[in-house]
C-alpha cells in the first residue's frame, strides 16, 4: 500500500515532529478517520493496525511512503 498525504506542511512544527518520528522509527498506525471542514482537520475515530513503512519521501509539502508489513491489527 502506498500513502500520501498532500496538506504535510514543512513549515509546520507538529508535521516536522511526525515526519521526524516516522522516519526514526519506520513505523506509522494506520487509523480511521472523517474528514471534516474544507480537508484540513479531521475526527478520530478509531486505530486499524501498526505498519512498518519505506520510501519515506517529503517534497513541497507532500509526504508519502509505501506500507510494507503489517506488525499488527489494532482493537477499535
Amino acid at each position: 500500500m502506498h500513502h500520501r498525504a498532500k496538506r504535510a506542511w514543512q513549515s509546520d512544527p507538529k508535521h516536522l515532529e511526525l515526519v521526524g518520528a516516522i522516519r526514526a522509527g519506520g513505523k506509522v498506525i494506520l487509523t480511521k478517520d472523517r474528514v471534516t471542514g474544507d480537508g484540513e482537520a479531521f475526527e478520530r475515530n478509531g486505530y486499524i493496525a501498526i505498519y512498518r513503512v519505506e520510501n519515506i519521501r517529503w517534497e513541497n509539502d507532500e509526504l508519502e511512503f509505501d506500507l510494507v508489513d503489517k506488525l499488527a491489527t489494532l482493537k477499535n
